[in-house]
């Protein structure tokens, strides 16, 4: 049994965001996944896919400086159709230090994924 997976990706957000809500061109509904580009406020660039049921989208990244680790994490909440709304941010150092709710990640671009799956 052979498969061969196909499939169709639509942007349904190109812009910049930091810490707020959302709206999307298309329901993420109508995807099987979606993937979210964004960069830190140290300029480290990453993604993160999720599946359309998802409530929650956590973005994550960790920075060092001398002998301290940064680790930066930012909260979204999906309705489920055409908004990611920003919940929480907050940076912690191994020092102790913690910074709660500044902007840490900023979300440029939002692409939908459709799958078609086909068993040969």
């Amino acid at each position: 049994m052979q498969r061969n997976a196909k499939f169709k990706a639509e942007v349904l957000y190109k812009g910049l965001t930091k810490n707020t809500t959302i709206t999307l061109s298309n329901s993420i509904k109508n995807f099987d996944v979606i993937e979210i580009f964004y960069y830190d406020n140290d300029q480290v660039h990453s993604t993160i896919r999720f599946r359309r049921d998802a409530a929650l989208i956590k973005m994550v990244s960790l920075h060092s400086v001398g002998d301290a680790l940064i680790c930066k994490y930012t909260q979204y909440r999906s309705n489920g159709d055409k908004q990611l709304t920003f919940e929480h941010s907050f940076q912690r150092t191994t020092n102790g230090d913690v910074t709660k709710n500044s902007v840490f990640h900023n979300i440029y671009l939002i692409v939908g994924y459709k799958y078609d799956i086909k068993i040969i």
